[in-house]
């Protein structure tokens, strides 16, 4: 039925988005056949089911749904059979908020990661919102240990933009002066100073 496929098409638009083989001129097109705006600055959130017993696939879709009822401007794509990417207009309150407002009941057991609206090259609008979101969900992959509800690219910037790199060789060069400081501070006082400068902000 008509309703179905514009459904798949959002949700292809959504994923082609973010895919870095589909070029923007295609994008731009299906937009236009859908009617959704691109120019619309928007947030991505990484959705999950916090349930480990739940049906996943299906808690997912119901939450799909429930956006796609509540503001036609989100779109979203299951990206994965546990995740749900979520494509929110920027707006005055948080893009984790505005999902679960939009999901009501439907948002009970979730887990929210929020990328940043970062500020990206013409040519590659929507991947690096998109890769802020899916830092947030690795850092708390690593660290499931956190009962947070929502987690934002903000709250702890440095660690999501070295989500990822734990085995790469840009960490390590990244952690050369922090080696060269643990070097000459024998009694870790300035290490200590750098750690609590970092977690305020």
């Amino acid at each position: 039925d008509d309703e179905q496929s514009r459904r798949r098409q959002r949700e292809a638009l959504a994923r082609a988005l973010v895919d870095p083989v589909v070029g923007d001129a295609d994008c731009a097109a299906l937009g236009e056949r859908l009617g959704v705006d691109l120019d619309v600055p928007r947030v991505a959130v990484l959705v999950e089911v916090a349930e480990p017993r739940a049906d996943q696939g299906v808690r997912l879709r119901q939450v799909h749904r429930s956006l796609e009822r509540g503001d036609p401007r989100v779109l979203a794509a299951l990206v994965d059979p546990g995740l749900l990417l979520v494509l929110v207009p920027s707006g005055p309150s948080g893009a984790a908020e505005r999902v679960l407002a939009l999901t009501g009941r439907a948002g009970a057991a979730l887990v929210l990661h929020e990328g940043t609206a970062a500020v990206a090259a013409a040519d590659e609008a929507w991947r690096p919102v998109v890769r802020s979101a899916q830092s947030a969900h690795d850092v708390r992959e690593r660290r499931p240990v956190s009962t947070q509800r929502v987690r934002r690219h903000r709250d702890d910037e440095t660690a999501y933009l070295l989500a990822g790199l734990e085995d790469d060789w840009r960490l390590r060069a990244l952690a050369a002066p922090w080696r060269a400081l643990q070097a000459r501070d024998p009694h870790d006082v300035l290490c200590h100073t750098v750690v609590t400068l970092l977690e305020h902000g």
